[in-house]
């Protein structure tokens, strides 16, 4: 089933800082499908609505496939399997300041306080997508930090010029033309037979169409840009899809698992796989979950994201509603500064934090005053005995040693006692 409650995800960020906001799904133990992506910067503020969607419990499940064929039984388990999979949502955050310096061939921290340096930087590469090798210091590394700072704002004033001088250039160019129209339109000229005229004097073989737009034109003439994709250093084109209906994802297939395959130990020495810990979770809650209250939640983005922007540091923050199109405007233009501070993907990315959550839900068929008196459930103790279920995973350890109040280990004993003494 699937619920829209009320959640969402707020990112704010702080005056002269800025992050990459990246939401997507754990896929592997080294991989994260994005989904959206927003640039945030100067005390921006983003809140994102979160749809739900919750699926049956273990013992749901269970009671579900018993009566059907062992061929069917396989595909509804792999099924389940690939569910719980691209259940593990993920939140990447990926500061911009210590990347330009690494970008940038610039010690650590020596753009802290480069405020304007750091601003027209992210300019730079967001709105013109200039090269990093033409801003970057290439000069003697015996120079110290605030020598190699010049040299890099000396770069980045340098191309900045450049962008300018092209600026006035299409002002003068756009004046030209307005003058240029303006006096046509006195004499009683015509502008499309001069163009077409001027079109067919300079290419007599080439046919040329009238500049007067149709009206009526093909839809499929110009079609929608619905992706953003990038070419990557060794030729091979990446693609970010971001044209996907609600409930749609990108991973692929998750291979079929047999029951007997060990997703408990992880590769050794190896990544944390996050994306076999729901499955852990299940048979874990399909163990000590007899009543069924726990069910599992596939966690995405909603549409109709709000943002509150200041358009400069002393006016007042303005709420703008995203809707679709801007959505994907902004997780094009975030992938393509993604792409050039990491130069396509060559230069790793070391300030990121990765946010892994996964969702477990409380189902209990009464309200909660109900739940206490009519059916003499104590809901609080659910609530701790899910905790203890996850904790175990996370640490890695039996849940009687996580709990050091040897008063609470007697009293949660007493409530579920094979979980607490479970080896």
């Amino acid at each position: 089933s699937s619920s829209k409650g009320n959640y969402r995800l707020a990112c704010h960020a702080r005056q002269f800082s800025s992050f990459i906001l990246v939401i997507g799904t754990i896929t592997g133990a080294n991989s994260f499908q994005p989904k959206n992506a927003i640039l945030l910067q100067n005390k921006d503020e983003v809140l994102i609505p979160l749809s739900t969607e919750v699926l049956p419990s273990a013992k749901e499940f269970k009671d579900a496939i018993s009566s059907l064929s062992p061929e069917q039984q396989r595909f509804a388990k792999s099924f389940r399997a690939m569910q719980l999979e691209s259940s593990v949502f993920g939140v990447c955050i990926v500061q911009l300041k210590p990347q330009f310096e690494k970008l940038l061939n610039l010690p650590s921290n020596s753009l802290a306080k480069e405020i304007e340096l750091t601003e027209t930087l992210t300019k730079l590469f967001v709105d013109y997508q200039i090269p990093s090798d033409l801003l970057s210091f290439d000069g003697e590394q015996s120079m110290n930090t605030t020598e190699k700072v010049l040299v890099v704002k000396d770069y980045v004033g340098a191309v900045t010029r450049i962008v300018d001088s092209l600026k006035q250039k299409v002002v003068e160019e756009e004046k030209e033309k307005g003058e240029t129209r303006k006096f046509m339109r006195m004499d009683g000229m015509v502008e499309p037979e001069v163009t077409m005229m001027y079109a067919a004097s300079a290419s007599a073989t080439r046919k040329v169409r009238t500049a007067r737009a149709s009206p009526t034109a093909s839809p499929t003439a110009s079609p929608s840009m619905t992706s953003s994709s990038y070419e990557s250093s060794s030729g091979e084109s990446s693609r970010y899809d971001s044209a996907q209906s609600e409930g749609e994802t990108t991973e692929s297939p998750a291979k079929p698992q047999d029951e007997t395959d060990d997703d408990d130990e992880s590769s050794e020495g190896g990544p944390l796989d996050f994306t076999k810990l729901p499955k852990i979770l299940d048979r874990k809650l399909e163990k000590y979950d007899l009543e069924g209250f726990l069910r599992s939640v596939i966690i995405k983005s909603g549409e109709n994201w709000t943002r509150k922007r200041k358009a400069n540091m002393l006016a007042e923050a303005t709420t703008q509603h995203l809707d679709s199109e801007t959505i994907r405007s902004e997780q094009r233009t975030s992938f393509d500064l993604l792409d050039a501070i990491s130069k396509s993907g060559s230069l790793a990315i070391d300030s990121a934090e990765l946010h892994v959550i996964v969702g477990v839900s409380h189902n209990f068929v009464n309200s909660l005053m109900e739940t206490v008196y009519k059916d003499n459930i104590n809901p609080i103790e659910k609530a701790e005995k899910t905790m203890l279920l996850f904790a175990s995973q996370i640490f890695e350890d039996v849940p009687r040693k996580l709990l050091h109040n040897a008063k609470d280990l007697k009293r949660l004993e007493a409530s579920f006692p094979e979980l607490i003494r479970e080896e």
